[in-house]
């Protein structure tokens, strides 16, 4: 039972980090998610008033 005691703590710390790191992950990458939204709809509205003004030009 002794040896078992020191090994535990690291477990759960490994088990912890792991965790961390992919709840991070997660967060990251919806953020991402969530620029890459943003930015697709700007360009979405830049495309449409550019083809407003090309129409306009002809």
């Amino acid at each position: 039972m002794s040896h078992i005691g020191p090994d535990c703590p690291i477990f759960f710390n490994d088990r912890f980090i792991i965790l961390t790191f992919l709840f991070n992950m997660e967060n990251s990458l919806s953020g991402m998610g969530e620029k890459m939204t943003v930015i697709t709809e700007k360009i979405s509205i830049i495309a449409g008033k550019t083809s407003i003004i090309a129409s306009g030009a002809d």
